[in-house]
């Protein structure tokens, strides 16, 4: 009963943890799992939760990645990242089995909502002092937030999709909180803009894209107001200081680099992980490969540490039977929300997913799948989602 309590609380704080950086949230998902695993198969002896169909396909995901990289070059910088992995999927396997009651997701919408509004509020601060109020410096021009990389925007983007749909959901059907919603959307929408990350800028814009479809019959005038403030808001913060940096990469960096994307960096680096994974076929050439086997086969004249794309990177390092698998994984994973939610009655599920799909679109740069940065926000999304799904209650702030 203990044990169930801490683990749960311990998904709840996620969000938090993710503030707090790398390790904490690292420590409170491998702590979770492990818990969930104890409570459940040795006290319980209940065993029907690890019987879920995309929890299997996840086994065999992760059993192949072991077997694979048993025979890698470099076995330990594989294993590394091989060994623990199943950590997310048991996460989300808990948090979707333990946490579906409409208690705990009102408390895990606050604590997530709160965790955004306060990244959000640390980034600006950063932004106009220079330096944020835990005494993180930008990096060059990149904002950083409480986090030791400049990833903030990515997992600001990621988290900040639910709240932002519970908000727009009460723009179109309850119209409440007007001016208070499109305030919050609009700061969340310009700081992510002004984190200088290209792809996570694309994604919020794409999602508020998305929800303002779901939403065809909002109040035009009300739509209007909220995208009017969106422009607003970083033009104003541009003239205010200068940043002519920040405005050359969201924009002419970004046009410049679809139209010559070939010749781009992550051109380079998609071409250079797809000639590896063609060299590699059938099992890639190991996780953490794509670096070496690049400098050392002179593929390209640029190797950086990981293709920016998971399914180039699944394909270049473990090969087609990996990517196979992994597709396979989401394909359960997937078939678990179905039927699709209907915004009107659930607004928070629907921003769950519009912020998975979003951070797993194939034509979209990314960190490295198996980096925390990356893994902890998907994952914690995933189970986010799949808990909300077995959700019977109606969800009200």
């Amino acid at each position: 009963m203990y044990i169930a309590v801490l683990y749960r609380w311990l998904i709840t704080l996620v969000p938090i943890a993710i503030a707090a950086g790398r390790g904490a949230a690292d420590v409170a998902f491998t702590t979770a799992a492990v818990l969930f695993v104890i409570d459940q198969a040795v006290i319980e002896k209940n065993f029907k939760p690890f019987k879920e169909k995309w929890f299997m396909a996840s086994m065999v995901f992760w059993v192949y990645l072991l077997i694979r990289n048993v025979f890698s070059d470099n076995i330990m910088s594989s294993m590394v990242h091989a060994l623990p992995f199943i950590r997310y999927p048991l996460f989300a396997l808990a948090f979707q089995k333990t946490l579906s009651e409409i208690k705990w997701q009102k408390r895990i919408f606050l604590v997530t909502t709160a965790t955004v509004i306060f990244l959000a509020l640390d980034s600006y601060f950063q932004f106009f002092i220079g330096i944020d109020v835990l005494g993180k410096h930008k990096i060059d021009y990149r904002l950083t937030g409480p986090l030791s990389k400049p990833v903030i925007g990515s997992v600001i983007a990621t988290l900040c999709i639910p709240l932002v749909a519970y908000l727009a959901h009460d723009l179109t059907f309850i119209k409440r909180r007007v001016w208070l919603s499109i305030a919050i959307i609009a700061l969340i929408w310009s700081i992510i803009f002004f984190t200088g990350e290209r792809a996570p800028f694309l994604r919020m814009s794409a999602g508020i894209g998305l929800l303002t479809l779901l939403a065809i019959k909002t109040d035009l005038k009300k739509l209007g107001l909220l995208l009017v403030a969106a422009v607003i808001i970083p033009v104003a913060l541009y003239q205010a200081f200068d940043s002519k940096d920040i405005i050359q990469r969201q924009f002419s960096s970004t046009i410049d680099t679809i139209q010559n994307f070939k010749q781009s960096v992550y051109g380079k680096l998609w071409i250079s992980g797809t000639k590896i994974g063609i060299e590699n076929p059938v099992f890639g050439t190991g996780l953490k490969h794509y670096q070496s086997y690049c400098q050392q086969n002179s593929v390209t004249d640029f190797c950086g540490d990981h293709p920016h794309n998971i399914y180039i990177e699944l394909f270049t390092e473990s090969g087609i039977v990996g990517l196979v698998l992994f597709l396979t994984m989401f394909y359960f994973i997937g078939a678990t929300y179905y039927p699709l939610p209907d915004f009107a009655k659930n607004p928070v599920l629907t921003g769950v997913l519009i912020g998975i799909l979003f951070t797993i679109f194939p034509f979209l740069s990314s960190m490295g799948f198996f980096q925390n940065s990356y893994a902890v926000p998907l994952w914690f999304m995933l189970g986010w989602g799949l808990s909300l799904k077995a959700t019977k209650e109606e969800f009200k702030i």
